[in-house]
């Protein structure tokens, strides 16, 4: 018997526990993204073939490396395919003309400087909005995640 594989499930997943500015998170932020690695990647799960789950942790999660990651799941990802994007990580309220946005804190981020150095919410949904997909998942295990909502 062979095992499935789904080479239309594509993922990034990205957990940040260990920040270089900003106080550091329970290893479970990291444990959530690589089991969830593990199931996609399942041959008894999902399926996804082991290329196609990108998973940043810590060091390797900076705001250009997540950026840069997301468009490269957008260059890759097929209309028919589904695509998985997950973040567990310190999030936090950027002050914004009209109201409050939020925002995906990257292991690079800065308290001084969150305009500059964190993932707003309309950066992620620029960065979504390329994916041409019919089926996205978007997974956020932060602090004002609800506020990744406004920009849609």
């Amino acid at each position: 018997m062979t095992s499935p594989s789904y080479h239309q499930g594509h993922a990034l997943l990205v957990g940040v526990s260990k920040y270089q500015h900003i106080s550091s998170l329970p290893s479970a932020s990291l444990n959530d993204v690589m089991d969830i690695a593990a199931t996609l990647s399942s041959a008894n799960y999902c399926g996804y073939a082991q290329d196609n789950v990108v998973s940043l942790l810590n060091a390797d999660a900076t705001r250009q490396t997540v950026l840069d990651s997301l468009g490269a799941l957008a260059a890759r990802a097929g209309e028919d395919d589904t695509v998985c994007v997950c973040f567990s990580g310190h999030g936090a309220v950027l002050p914004s003309v009209g109201g409050d946005d939020s925002a995906l804190l990257t292991v690079d981020s800065d308290l001084a400087d969150l305009a500059g150095t964190a993932i707003s919410s309309g950066d992620l949904a620029a960065a979504l909005g390329q994916i041409k997909v019919k089926r996205v998942l978007v997974f956020i295990d932060s602090c004002h995640a609800g506020g990744t909502a406004l920009s849609k």
